[in-house]
């Protein structure tokens, strides 16, 4: 841990039904965030209802530059309103194995959240008293070093 800067953080320690830990989460980074990033986990996901009503905010569909889990098929959105009633509409767990996946925001073209849903991995830009203040309201965040050093925080 590099002390007095940002790092990246991870928890793996949320369970299928820690929904109020996976909003509080949420909300920290939601509005602070300049757009939101999935995996494109089954194809068809645009003949999904509620994904097909937020399609005209898709802004990118490019492969991802930095991201600490990329996959070749991934699809960024605006925040608009209808994404972020999208986003909040769904459980922790609804996220694993849904045709959108991996979840992540991105703040100025940096990740500031990301999620790997297969290893249950939530992974948190965060300074050293956020790291305190989420651990002390029972998280378990950890030092992380994402693998593509490229995207490590300044």
């Amino acid at each position: 841990m590099i002390e007095n800067s940002v790092n990246y953080y991870c928890d793996a320690s949320l369970q299928k039904t820690d929904d109020e830990k996976w909003l509080f989460l949420l909300r920290m980074v939601l509005y602070d965030s300049d757009y939101v990033e999935f995996n494109v986990f089954k194809k068809g996901f645009n003949k999904i209802p509620e994904i097909e009503s937020i399609l005209k905010h898709i802004i990118d569909t490019a492969s991802p530059k930095q991201k600490i889990y990329p996959r070749d098929n991934f699809i960024r959105y605006v925040l608009h309103e209808d994404v972020i009633k999208f986003i909040l509409s769904k459980k922790y767990i609804d996220w694993k194995n849904f045709y959108l996946e991996d979840i992540s925001f991105f703040k100025d073209e940096m990740e500031i959240f990301a999620t790997i849903t297969h290893e249950n991995y939530v992974i948190m830009l965060l300074n050293e008293a956020q790291y305190n203040d989420l651990n002390s309201k029972g998280y378990n965040f950890t030092y992380f070093l994402p693998a593509n050093f490229s995207i490590r925080p300044k």
